[in-house]
């Protein structure tokens, strides 16, 4: 911005503190969603396969790229997944057990698959870890977990994580058998008796408790049944 008086007694000019190179000049940005669409098929020896993009034709085709990747297996597809649950940036208790859960059971079938890797288990490890010492420290007196630090114990939350832990454990890591043991105890605490008065959704989440239950080695069979 510049000014300049009539009679040139008076000027003052600025350049914006935060524009770019010596004349500070505002970049001008256009907003861009990258999409990614996947196929999938069988190439024999000798073979080829034709895939074509089709663009709409108000894009201007010389303002983007294409990037290609090709994998060998559909199993290797999955490891943009697991990179962008291992990032997932919030920290309540569901999202820290969502972080490694389904991290333990993809790298499960990578490794029974043979695409598994050591890159990727030094990952899984580091975030079972964080995760292990994140739900021992915010595990509450009465056993449970709440959705965060400061909240009540939540069975539904509490039930969720016991299952991550039980398959941490399955998976070789070191899990206390103390704090699932506590778990298991405070999920006991929670049992309804199923009645026509009683709300579907408490049912619903008895179901998934008794799961959790079973699932980490203690069953309650009469009430399964």
């Amino acid at each position: 911005f510049f000014a300049n008086g009539n009679d040139g007694d008076y000027t003052d000019a600025s350049k914006p503190p935060q524009g770019q190179g010596d004349s500070r000049t505002l970049p001008v940005y256009k907003y861009e969603v990258p999409e990614t669409v996947g196929t999938a098929g069988l190439l024999r020896a000798g073979g080829s396969v034709t895939e074509s993009i089709v663009l709409p034709q108000r894009f201007d085709v010389t303002q983007g790229e294409v990037t290609i990747n090709l994998d060998h297996s559909l199993a290797a597809t999955t490891l943009d997944s697991l990179d962008y649950l291992r990032n997932y940036p919030y920290q309540c208790i569901e999202q820290t057990v969502s972080r490694f859960l389904p991290n333990i059971m993809t790298y499960r079938a990578l490794n029974q698959l043979g695409v598994a890797n050591a890159d990727l288990k030094a990952k899984l490890d580091a975030a079972v870890n964080f995760a292990l010492q994140r739900l021992y420290a915010q595990q509450k007196v009465d056993g449970g977990w709440g959705w965060f630090v400061q909240d009540p114990s939540n069975p539904l939350t509490t039930a969720y994580a016991l299952i991550g832990l039980t398959e941490a454990q399955a998976e070789g890591f070191a899990v206390s058998g103390d704090v699932i043991s506590r778990a298991q105890d405070f999920l006991r605490t929670t049992f309804v008796v199923p009645a026509p008065s009683v709300e579907t959704w408490r049912l619903n989440r008895q179901a998934f408790v008794l799961y959790a239950l079973a699932r980490s080695g203690a069953p309650d069979v009469a009430r399964m049944a």
